[in-house]
């Protein structure tokens, strides 16, 4: 509170009178809310942790001829170097990642007797595509793994229940050529095998062509395991897509996964934000930290989450690092519904991409869509009325909320951060350089917390 005094004349006495003058505080405060009201699975997506094993199987027609040996693709899905087993491990902070079961030679396509009018074994069948023909595909190839190999089932069957499921062995198939993929449901989903009292469960079944990349194969395998949505240009073209900042999104390219997933999938915890103030984040490809901004008045339904994104020697393959604003609108809570479109999308910095450059099942670019201190253009104070890129909800309507100032880009990055009640001018700004901008201690703990395996070498 200011205090002033003031000298009041009554019927020809002096008087002092304390007039007490209320002031904004320096900082405000929201209601308050915690990480958990943010973090509880939604549309069917919940924390996946752990070692997956998985099974993949190389499989093509009768008339079709292989390119690639089986030790480039097991290398290129479990290798030591870049690869889908080590990206997964980078992405989720070593919460999560998946192993080799077994990958097996190049299995040859059988016709099946029983479906006279059907030859299994060609590759007019192998590579035929719509939902019945791709759904029913999951049982043939399970049952050319039993009929070809001596895959052990019941193995992976590890609490003895008489099933085999996705929580205990993964399945992937390669087939020839291509380099593209696809996750689709399974009909039947269960599928009799020797050794099992029951069978093998498959809810989803991930395919990629031979060439696929790495980065495909997770892509597919982030779809089967944990049941994520794409987040590139949608049919109708209304939907933009997130750019190449998440990985379902740029399916083939190496770009990590975005905060929204990783939080839910608790791989990261997330920071909510309840004063105004400067906010430091380490880069995400390292550390997992992402900041919560909200409106009490409107709910845990309609949010942003900030992230830093600075690749350095990571996963990441990103043109442009900086200051990542998503916007979330959690109202569709719908595993079998396109929920991931419709609650994930981005601020872009420099506008979203206009609709009559975007092209259906394509992630695009536009220009520098990260906003960043030092870039004109994308440096400016994001507001609900800032051009081109505004803090608005998704129906339009102002959040409430600002953020007045950008570090540059780097390993760490500031953002001054205005929540409701908004202020009608920027804040008083601070040099930065007064303080170097190096990586700070974490403020969530890693789960990297184990010392390295360190081998004693004896002395000579």
């Amino acid at each position: 509170m200011g205090h002033q005094f003031r000298k009041v004349f009554i019927a020809g006495l002096t008087t002092l009178v304390l007039i007490l003058h209320p002031s904004a505080p320096l900082q405000k405060e929201t209601q308050a809310v915690g990480p958990s009201d943010f973090t509880k699975p939604y549309a069917g997506v919940y924390p996946v942790s752990g070692n997956r094993r998985m099974l993949v199987i190389l499989l093509r027609a009768q008339d079709s001829t292989e390119s690639v040996s089986r030790e480039t693709i097991r290398n290129r899905i479990f290798g030591p170097a870049q690869s889908t087993s080590t990206y997964f491990n980078e992405i989720s902070y070593g919460r999560f990642n998946i192993s080799e079961a077994f990958v097996t030679d190049w299995l040859v396509a059988q016709d099946d007797p029983s479906t006279p009018n059907v030859n299994e074994s060609l590759k007019s069948f192998v590579h035929k595509g719509g939902a019945p023909y791709e759904q029913a595909k999951a049982k043939w190839l399970i049952q050319a793994v039993d009929n070809q190999t001596s895959f052990n089932w019941s193995y992976f069957d590890n609490n003895k229940d008489g099933w085999v499921t996705p929580r205990e062995l993964l399945i992937l198939w390669v087939y020839p050529g291509g380099d593209s993929g696809r996750s689709r449901k399974a009909d039947p989903n269960v599928i009799q095998v020797d050794g099992l009292k029951y069978g093998v469960k498959i809810p989803e079944l991930a395919r990629v062509g031979e060439n696929a990349n790495w980065r495909t194969i997770a892509h597919e395998l982030l779809h089967q395991v944990c049941k994520l949505k794409d987040l590139y240009v949608d049919g109708s073209l209304n939907y933009a897509g997130v750019g190449p900042y998440s990985i379902m999104c740029a399916s083939g390219a190496a770009i990590h996964l975005d905060p929204w997933a990783k939080m839910k999938l608790g791989w990261l915890q997330p920071r909510v934000v309840t004063r105004d103030g400067w906010y430091s984040l380490n880069d995400v490809e390292r550390t997992p930290q992402a900041l919560i901004v909200h409106d009490p008045a409107r709910g845990t339904k309609d949010y942003f989450i900030l992230e830093n994104r600075w690749p350095g020697t990571s996963h990441d393959s990103l043109a442009h690092g900086g200051l990542v604003v998503w916007r979330i609108e959690e109202k569709h809570d719908n595993p079998n519904s396109d929920w991931g479109r419709e609650t994930i999308d981005r601020i872009w910095a420099q506008g979203e991409p206009p609709k009559a450059s975007r092209v259906r099942d394509t992630c695009p670019g536009n220009g520098i869509s990260v906003f960043k201190g030092n870039i004109p253009g994308v440096s400016y104070a994001l507001t609900p009325t800032s051009s081109p890129g505004k803090l608005v909800w998704r129906d339009g309507t102002s959040s409430n909320i600002a953020l007045w100032f950008y570090s540059e880009q780097g390993p760490v990055m500031r953002v001054y951060i205005d929540v409701p009640p908004r202020r009608s001018t920027p804040p008083l700004y601070y040099e930065f350089k007064k303080k170097p901008l190096t990586l700070e201690k974490p403020v969530w703990p890693s789960p990297r917390s184990t010392k390295p395996d360190i081998k004693r070498v004896p002395k000579n």
